[in-house]
């Protein structure tokens, strides 16, 4: 059975979209914040990483974190959130046809095994 991780600082769609993670048959386990997600991905083993991109960025310096904007220009923003043990990029991107999406990579040290993990989406707040 594969294990999700759903982080979302909104609990109540967190609840239930685990519910409807385990009705299609998946171990699902929600987090509510950036550390509760660390420490949940500490204590378990996850082979799916589901997160709030746009909250994550603008919820990290509430929790602490460096929230840096590395790159900007009218088709693209890439900004790093950095905490002590854990760093995400996040770069949006806006093509031709007014069509957006989201990249983002999350780098994790200090594990016996580093945990990598990218992730791209349909971005449809950078669209406008």
């Amino acid at each position: 059975m594969r294990a999700i991780l759903f982080v979302d600082d909104h609990e109540v769609l967190a609840r239930l979209s685990c519910e409807i993670l385990e009705m299609q048959g998946y171990r699902a386990v929600s987090a509510y914040s950036g550390e509760d997600a660390l420490r949940k991905f500490d204590e378990n083993e996850f082979d799916i990483l589901v997160t709030d991109a746009m909250g994550r960025v603008f919820s990290s310096k509430q929790e602490g974190a460096k929230v840096i904007v590395v790159g900007s220009s009218d088709k693209s923003l890439t900004v790093v959130v950095a905490y002590p043990l854990l760093v995400e990029t996040y770069t949006f991107l806006r093509n031709g046809d007014g069509q957006a999406e989201a990249i983002w990579t999350t780098n994790k040290w200090g594990t016996p095994i580093p945990k990598v993990a990218a992730f791209r989406a349909a971005c449809s707040f950078f669209a406008r």
